[in-house]
């Protein structure tokens, strides 16, 4: 089976791959933490106790986030 070549083979700055013409750059955030709390939100104790663990209000949307104290 022949090998695929590198994507950045060829390259030429400025990215980390290399140019690109769409002016679109993507790159990597380390998350130093990250937690998913899955439960019933209709049930109060369950709010209140992600809510006391993490410091953050527990998101009641799906999909959504909640920020508090520099914490999303």
């Amino acid at each position: 089976m022949a090998e695929l070549p590198s994507i950045a083979e060829g390259s030429a700055a400025p990215g980390r791959y290399g140019a690109d013409p769409s002016q679109l750059t993507l790159g990597e955030v380390t998350i130093a933490a990250a937690w998913n709390a899955q439960g019933d939100p209709a049930h109060a104790s369950f709010v209140e106790s992600v809510t006391r663990a993490f410091g953050v209000p527990l998101p009641l949307a799906a999909n959504t986030t909640t920020r508090a104290a520099g914490s999303t």
